[in-house]
Parts: structure tokens; C-alpha cells; sequence
């Protein structure tokens, strides 16, 4: 461990991490509010929009509803990732679809990765931690440099007394910075039939990852 590094086990380190990230995807529905914040380095722009975020048996959807909207789905066959984007000739969609196993490859959609895969949390060593009475906040990064280039470092913050996400934050490596703050979480949330459902948008050819 480097003298830098903190003692994973020392405040909660990633073991909390897996354990909340646990909790969330054993859950049967879990339903919450979402505010998203993305900060481009190079444009020197910041974008706020808002969504929803769910849970059911280890699937996840997100929705951002505005002010741009966006779609994340894992479900069984896949992880879809759906975007837009403004062209000369109006809004464009894009698609990516994740159906490797391979956690490099799953990273293309970080969120996901990081709110659903506990296994992955073991690549990556814990910077900085600091806890309140209710509160642990983690930086970590990757324990090999270079092996996630859009999560070159990651901010976790965690209601401890409750065992619940408050935020989580990750920076790529041009230092874009993307940010979630979750809020009302309701684990006894009713949803829908084929809530987990993803169908591509006619016309639109998906980007695959196998």
C-alpha cells in the first residue's frame, strides 16, 4: 500500500461500497429521484438535468428527463445505453448496446458499472476517506492506471446510517467530471410491467460491444 493509499479497512473502504451496492440490487423494486451534473473540461460548460433511477433483482434503469434525454437499461440481454444529440439537421439519437461480461467493456456505460457490478469496486484502491457520524465519503481510483479511461478517478458518498447513496461521481481521463446525487428512495415502489424493457429506436443502428 502506498503512502498515499488509506487502509481499506480502516473506515468502511470499498467492503461498504459493496454492501450498499448489494443491498440496492437485492432489492425487489427500489425507486429514486436523480439529479445529474455533467462538467466538460474542455468546453468549460456545466449541464444539469434531473431523472429517475430504479432497481428490481440486479436490473437497472435510469431516465433522465430533462432537459436532455437519455436512457440507461440493464436488463437480462444487455446493458443500452441511449443518447441525443443536436446536428445541423436536428436531434440525433445514439445507441450503444454492452453485451460483454468483460468489466473493461462494461465500463462503457460507468454508472451501470459502478451501481451494479460489486466485483468491479476490487479494482479500485480507496485515496481518501472520510467519515461523520452518518456519513463515509471515498476517492478512489483504479489500482492500474489506464484500465478504465472513463473512471480515472470515482467520489462515493454514503449514508451510513442508513446504508444508502447520496451521491457518486466519476472523472474521465480529459477530467470531465459526471455527478449523481440520488434522492427519495422508495424500496416499496410499484413498477411497471416491462419497466426493464429497452426496444431501439426505429432507424437507429446500435454501437455493440461483445
Amino acid at each position: 500500500m502506498g503512502s498515499g493509499d488509506v487502509d481499506p479497512t480502516a473506515l468502511g473502504g470499498v467492503e461498504l461500497i459493496k454492501k450498499v451496492i448489494a443491498k440496492y440490487n437485492d432489492t425487489s423494486a427500489l425507486k429514486m429521484g436523480v439529479k445529474k451534473e455533467v462538467k466538460l473540461s474542455l468546453l468549460e460548460e456545466t449541464r444539469a438535468s434531473n431523472g429517475l433511477l430504479y432497481f428490481s433483482k440486479g436490473l437497472m434503469r435510469l431516465e433522465i428527463i430533462e432537459p436532455e434525454k437519455s436512457i440507461i437499461v440493464l436488463n437480462k440481454d444487455a446493458i443500452w445505453v441511449e443518447t441525443s444529440s443536436e446536428g445541423f439537421d436536428g436531434p440525433t439519437t445514439h445507441v450503444t448496446k454492452i453485451v460483454s461480461k468483460d468489466l473493461k467493456k462494461r465500463s462503457k456505460a460507468p454508472l451501470v458499472l459502478l451501481l451494479t457490478e460489486t466485483e468491479a469496486w476490487d479494482n479500485f484502491k480507496v485515496i481518501s476517506e472520510k467519515a461523520t457520524e452518518k456519513e463515509t465519503t471515498m476517492i478512489l481510483r483504479p489500482k492500474k492506471k489506464g484500465e478504465y479511461p472513463e473512471l480515472s478517478k470515482v467520489s462515493i458518498s454514503i449514508n451510513t446510517l442508513d446504508n444508502e447513496l447520496w451521491t457518486v461521481s466519476y472523472e474521465d481521463e480529459i477530467e470531465n467530471v459526471v455527478t449523481y446525487k440520488f434522492h427519495r428512495p422508495d424500496f416499496g415502489a410499484k413498477l411497471s410491467k416491462g419497466k426493464f424493457d429497452y426496444k431501439v429506436p426505429k432507424g437507429v443502428t446500435p454501437t455493440v460491444y461483445r
